[in-house]
């Protein structure tokens, strides 16, 4: 009996146990799936935000810009209007001495500018735009000048400390020294430091070029290589985070008179015979902006814009390309270039490169039997030309065709 007790209710005892094992066992396997799910929602608010803030201060900035231009427009390009705010109040564009700032934020895109003014005369103003996207905050300043005009327009060479021509190199028109406010070129804000990743990858040809056009238009990197050659036919800017390299006899063509700035947070290089082909016999407005914060370089037989009829004059095609460099720019050893370049710092031409347009940096060598054939509107259609002016100039970046 004892026994048979015993059996009973120990064995009992022990089911029941079991089934507070297998309870406590669902209980933590809920818990730490809920944690799991919680670390993954926390994560991903706090990539999320970090996306929009940075999409935030690129907005930001771009407002800015639109401040800039908003004056340049109201105290050059129409100081009549009345709509200015320059020409209420009892004030007048036309009289830059007294020009009133602007304290009432003016709203565009979502966001608003304000802009400030010092060092006030007759025919110059400093211009401080801020622009305010949500939180963020950009400020862009430029001295804007009645004088303006493109330096282009007036010299082969033009440069802020000095020109040196050297070893048979030479130049078929005037150069000379310029008022300058540097920098020149402006700086491309920051994209996204985080790539590479599905919105800034790397360029892939197969995955981003289809049926000969390029498809994808935000990249961490973009390199061309080879055979890697692609066509633009519609007004895109591409985004760049680090650099854009183009060699070794590939190509990129644009096509269907389409306007295209490339912006390299880094540098640009062209080399070993690969080349920019701008525009062909029947489509022949298309325009090519290459923006970059670092060095832009055209190397070994590298060639960007080279069209049939150089010989001609007017140079065919020189309006159709601008480079607008944040450090250093340099072609060499056998190149072609066919348009304007505008540097912060130096400017190298040498070793038997032609070039046809003109050149804008504080610094300007040209050496080595290397050849500059001048063209007055050099980069006159291309996004930026603003910036050929005596200081970052009316556009203070191309704009954004991105969307």
């Amino acid at each position: 009996m004892i026994s048979r007790f015993f059996e009973k209710h120990f064995f009992r005892y022990i089911k029941g146990q079991s089934g507070i094992a297998a309870l406590m066992g669902a209980v933590i396997t809920v818990v730490v799936l809920g944690t799991v799910a919680l670390n993954f929602w926390v994560e991903s608010k706090h990539k999320h935000a970090g996306s929009a803030l940075t999409r935030t201060s690129t907005n930001a900035f771009f407002i800015a810009e639109s401040g800039i231009r908003y004056v340049e427009g109201c105290l050059i390009k129409d100081p009549t209007n009345t709509s200015c705010w320059c020409n209420q109040g009892g004030s007048s564009c036309s009289t830059w001495a007294t020009v009133p700032d602007i304290t009432t934020p003016i709203p565009i895109s979502g966001g608003a500018f304000t802009v400030a003014f010092s060092a006030k005369s007759a025919s110059s103003v400093r211009a401080a735009s801020i622009g305010t996207f949500n939180m963020a905050e950009r400020i862009i300043a430029k001295t804007v000048s009645m004088a303006g005009g493109c330096a282009f327009t007036t010299h082969s060479v033009s440069a802020c400390t000095s020109i040196n021509i050297l070893n048979n190199a030479e130049t078929d028109a005037s150069t000379g020294l310029v008022p300058c406010e540097l920098p020149l070129v402006e700086s491309i804000p920051e994209f996204d430091a985080s790539c590479p990743n599905a919105t800034y990858p790397n360029f892939n040809f197969a995955t981003h070029v289809t049926a000969g056009e390029l498809n994808q238009f935000k990249f961490c990197k973009l390199v061309i290589d080879g055979s890697d050659s692609f066509t633009i036919s519609s007004n895109k800017t591409i985004e760049i985070e680090n650099n854009l390299i183009l060699k070794n006899q590939s190509s990129i063509k644009i096509r269907n008179n389409a306007k295209v700035v490339f912006k390299a947070r880094g540098f640009i290089k062209v080399k070993n015979n690969a080349d920019f082909d701008v525009n062909d016999s029947t489509n022949k407005d298309g325009a090519l902006t290459l923006h970059s914060n670092g060095l832009f370089k055209l190397d070994n037989t590298g060639k960007i814009n080279q069209v049939h009829g150089l010989n001609q004059t007017p140079i065919i095609g020189v309006e159709d390309v601008l480079v607008l460099a944040g450090t250093n720019a340099t072609t060499e050893n056998s190149t072609v270039f066919v348009g304007g370049i505008i540097a912060n710092d130096d400017i190298l031409v040498k070793n038997n490169n032609d070039s046809y347009g003109a050149l804008f940096g504080d610094n300007v060598t040209l050496k080595n039997n290397s050849n500059l054939v001048y063209g007055s509107l050099a980069g006159s259609e291309a996004e930026g030309y603003g910036q050929c002016q005596g200081g970052a100039g009316g556009e203070q970046l191309p704009p954004d065709y991105s969307g």
